[in-house]
């Protein structure tokens, strides 16, 4: 338990393993949420400005009653009125409520699609309504009701789990991926420092009379815990400060954070213990992990779209969108089964790199030191 206490005293006094663990994931989270400003935060949907000439078929005047001072802002004008406001941008564009409803648009932004899904919607019903004015035309004013209710679903912008989805929502998602993966430097301090080949220290540990493999685990678990507990920092810093809602699974949070911690440690510490220059190191520790979420989306959001579209097996591979993924699944699109897959992916590379370092360090041996 001693040496236990000194080696997490040791790794805590490692001030760049620190900054690049916990403080610069939390500066970075700060800067994306600067700059994307209002995340996870809807704007207020504001009403299409439609005129609408005529009044021929009440039918569709029912339908756009139902929707004035929701979706749309009705006005009622003659048709030079009409034109003159669509030409000065008063209005979005012009319904001419004929027995066949047609729409008149000066452009293709979202408030035309609006009003074009709107028309189409109708036109889908415009049979039913008129069978249903001959036969049973008590059930006209429901009916149009339901019509109303089905299309204000053109304003609502949600994942296929019924969350709402904001793009930005991906970087984040990348930021949690390399704040887990930057345990790299704090890895590659504590490999230096049980290779005797490399660090004073190690060689002084490498001759003490303590088991080699309890003073590797006493590492890994150092490490391990200072990298896990330095992304649960950034989860909370993320969802209870910036308000980017993230920890509505708590558990399963844990695990992707625990996963991942444990492979940036690991990694780190294969790395460190590597009889190589310490530049070639530095290199590895920097470089590997940025250029891992930069495929995850970390600098460019739609990166991990394209190579998924181009070569899917990469994203399978790349432990960095496969926490990335696992975040995606679990909070946005609400799959078990696939959030699952990345764990156990995940959980794959966490074990492997964990196996390989302790295999590095426990099998080394020195004719002198």
């Amino acid at each position: 338990m001693l040496q236990l206490r000194y080696r997490f005293i040791q790794a805590l006094r490692n001030r760049s393993g620190i900054f690049w663990g916990l403080f610069f994931p939390l500066a970075l989270g700060t800067l994306f949420y600067l700059s994307f400003g209002g995340l996870g935060k809807a704007d207020p949907f504001e009403p299409v400005p439609t005129a609408v000439v005529g009044e021929e078929n009440e039918f569709f005047t029912q339908m756009l009653g139902q929707l004035d001072g929701g979706i749309l802002e009705v006005r009622q004008m003659d048709q030079e009125e009409a034109v003159q406001a669509l030409e000065d941008g008063d209005v979005t564009g012009i319904y001419t409520n004929a027995q066949e409803p047609s729409l008149e648009v000066a452009g293709s932004g979202f408030g035309e699609t609006v009003l074009s899904g709107i028309l189409k919607e109708y036109m889908q019903y415009d049979s039913v309504i008129r069978d249903m004015s001959e036969k049973h035309p008590e059930r006209i004013p429901a009916f149009i009701e339901q019509i109303g209710s089905d299309t204000r679903t053109y304003v609502e912008n949600t994942s296929l789990g019924g969350k709402s989805f904001d793009e930005t929502m991906e970087y984040f998602f990348a930021l949690i991926a390399m704040a887990c993966f930057f345990g790299c430097f704090m890895g590659q301090r504590l490999g230096e420092e049980s290779a005797a080949n490399i660090s004073p220290l190690a060689a002084r540990r490498a001759v003490s009379p303590r088991s080699k493999l309890l003073t590797v685990l006493t590492d890994m678990f150092v490490g391990f815990v200072i990298q896990f507990a330095s992304v649960l920092v950034l989860l909370f810093y993320l969802n209870y400060v910036l308000q980017v809602h993230i920890m509505a699974h708590f558990g399963e949070m844990l695990l992707v954070a625990a996963c991942g911690s444990l492979l940036g440690v690991s990694a780190g510490i294969f790395i460190g213990s590597m009889a190589v220059r310490p530049g070639v190191k530095a290199i590895l520790t920097t470089a590997v992990p940025l250029a891992l979420c930069f495929m995850a989306g970390l600098m460019y959001g739609n990166m991990k779209q394209i190579i998924e579209a181009k070569a899917p097996i990469v994203n399978r591979l790349n432990p960095a969108a496969l926490i990335s993924d696992a975040l995606y699944y679990l909070n946005i699109y609400e799959d078990q089964s696939a959030f699952m897959l990345r764990i156990v992916l995940l959980a794959a590379w966490s074990v492997g790199m964990a196996f390989l370092a302790f295999i590095r360090l426990r099998r080394e041996r020195y004719v002198s030191i």
